[in-house]
């Protein structure tokens, strides 16, 4: 019995050892679980010497062992239980700051530096062979400079929120929606039919527009210059999204019913 006790101790003993070297110890700071084990082997001691040096032996040679045990145990539970939600919650706070960073605070959408990781990603993927085709939108809000010039950014920031929502309600559901700043969003298709996917969500877009209607504040409807390309084998994104961006531009031209060597706002 008192070989299995002390396996049992040096199989603590080595418990210790090894979470005191790593960072971030399951066991806490040990301050609580250190004198409970110190208390469990005197108790096994005591124990020991009842059994070495009574005359009759010891009726019960684990009864104050047991009771060591028991203490160190609840001790040990207690401070995995404490340091384990700590972890939960720094975890969760991480989580939380890395939605922070990577959220556009305005729209709620994905920011740019949610984008560039995305980009990032489908790139290796790319040169893996891993990642379906995959197109770019491009989207620019007409009016903007307008509303900002003169009814305040407030405004204008309402205005981007407006089409933010339009946006995601459009083209969430297929594709990667992000802002890419000012009145900039991109949004990523990804599948074999993405131009069929791009015409159904621009369908959608369009109807969002006509819904918001014109500001009550503004007198401004709603328009969102959109431009499509697909991302070809052997292309680069960036070549995609220049792409998009001139057929954006050449939309935003016959929207707004300039010349294309007038200056676009």
């Amino acid at each position: 019995i008192h070989a299995v006790l002390l396996a049992t101790v040096l199989s603590f003993v080595v418990l210790l050892y090894r979470d005191r070297r790593h960072k971030g110890s399951l066991l806490g700071s040990g301050r609580r679980v250190l004198p409970a084990f110190a208390v469990m082997i005197l108790f096994t001691m005591a124990d020991l010497g009842r059994y070495i040096f009574s005359d009759r032996g010891s009726s019960d040679a684990g009864f104050f062992m047991r009771a060591g045990m028991l203490l160190f145990f609840r001790v040990l539970c207690g401070e995995s239980t404490s340091s384990i939600n700590r972890y939960m919650r720094l975890a969760g706070e991480a989580d939380a700051n890395r939605h922070m960073a990577f959220t556009d605070v305005l729209t709620g959408l994905a920011n740019r530096a949610a984008y560039l990781e995305k980009k990032k990603k489908i790139m290796q993927e790319r040169q893996t062979g891993s990642r379906q085709s995959i197109a770019v939108c491009q989207f620019d809000i007409n009016d903007l400079k307008y509303v900002n010039d003169n009814f305040g950014h407030a405004a204008g920031d309402s205005y981007i929120r407006a089409a933010a929502e339009a946006i995601q309600s459009s083209f969430g559901a297929d594709g990667f929606c992000a802002r890419i700043g000012g009145d900039e969003f991109t949004v990523l298709l990804e599948g074999n039919a993405a131009r069929e996917t791009f015409e159904k969500d621009l369908a959608a877009l369009r109807l969002q527009e006509k819904q918001y209607g014109t500001d009550t504040q503004t007198g401004v409807a709603l328009h969102i210059a959109c431009g499509y390309a697909p991302c070809l084998p052997g292309m680069r994104l960036e070549d995609a999204e220049r792409a998009a961006d001139r057929d954006m531009y050449d939309t935003k031209q016959e929207m707004k019913g300039v010349r294309p060597q007038e200056n676009i706002e």
